[in-house]
């Protein structure tokens, strides 16, 4: 995402899973992927095969990075919910 933005001026806008493959091909492989990005920030979150799902999210104007995981305790996600600490 940030190789993306580095590309596009700063902007995340536009930014995908089709965007994301050009940039990264083996992105393909990685099935339950969906990336969004919008001026300010993106969004990204994938689905582990234990159906968990988790989240990455980036506010650019506070450069703030959140970590969420939806089933908190169970494949792989803390008991808090926040697995990039």
């Amino acid at each position: 995402m940030e190789t993306y933005a580095s590309d596009n001026r700063g902007s995340y806008a536009g930014a995908d899973n089709a965007a994301l493959q050009d940039i990264e091909p083996t992105l393909s492989n990685a099935d339950g992927l969906e990336a969004s990005g919008r001026e300010d920030g993106y969004e990204i979150t994938v689905t582990s095969d234990s159906d968990n799902t988790f989240t990455i999210r980036r506010d650019a104007p506070t450069g703030s990075i959140t970590y969420e995981c939806e089933e908190r305790g169970k494949a792989g996600c803390p008991s808090d919910g926040n697995w990039g600490n």
